[in-house]
This record gives structure tokens, sequence and C-alpha cells, in this order.
């Protein structure tokens, strides 16, 4: 069993206690701070192949009604390349395979697509 030594009168105490039982000192405890998993990408052109990256967002199709339909990739990506429109990407778990991710200005095509720029997100991998 862990002890612990009373800073106030030297009591040997159980490990996981808060207070001294002889002369009810109060034990200090470290503070543990999380740490982001990922980290904000300010420049996409910068990223190398082999990178984790959290993608989320992208292009939107509008109907007659006006209903916004999602068209953009969202999830975790390995960072194939990069290209002049975006990143070239494949999918991390079963549901996704080799992608382009849109990164340019929004902008509107025949079809009646919003092409927008993906939010991506760089993962730190252990």
């Amino acid at each position: 069993m862990a002890f612990k030594l009373c800073l106030h009168c030297g009591e040997k105490c159980p490990a996981r206690i808060r207070r001294c039982k002889k002369c009810d000192g109060v034990f200090a405890f470290k503070i543990k701070k999380n740490k982001s998993k990922t980290s904000s990408v300010s420049d996409w052109k910068a990223l190398v192949p082999g990178e984790h990256i959290k993608v989320s967002g992208g292009s939107v199709y509008i109907d007659k009604q006006g209903n916004e339909t999602s068209m953009g990739y969202s999830g975790v990506f390995s960072v194939c390349g990069v290209d002049e429109k975006g990143i070239l990407a494949c999918g991390k778990d079963r549901t996704s395979g080799f992608c382009h991710i849109w990164m340019l200005q929004e902008a509107e095509s025949e079809m009646g697509i919003i092409k927008r720029p993906h939010k991506v997100r760089k993962i730190n991998v252990k």
C-alpha cells in the first residue's frame, strides 16, 4: 500500500486521502492541464504527406426550397499531397477513401453547388 507523509506532523497517511487524520492538515494536489489534441492550420499549403488532419465543413448544395445539403468531407484524413486547389488525402476509417479537399475561396458551380473551403485542424499524433 502506498503512503505519503504529512508536511505538518510527519504522520504516514494513505496515498489517496485529502486531509491528515492526526493533525487535519490539507495535502496539496497537482492539477493536470488538458492538452489539446488538435491545432489549427494557418497555411494548408505547408502540410506534409503523412500528417493527420481533422476536416469539417466544405461544399453545400442548396435545393429549390432553400434546404442545404452538405457535400463536403468530414473526419480524420492522412495527407497524401497538396495541389493549387486543395489537399489530396486518404481517409483513416472504412467509410472514406481517397479525396480532394477544396481549400480555395467560395465559388458557385453550374449545378448549384456552392464550393466553400473546408475547416482543417492538424492532429497531434503520439
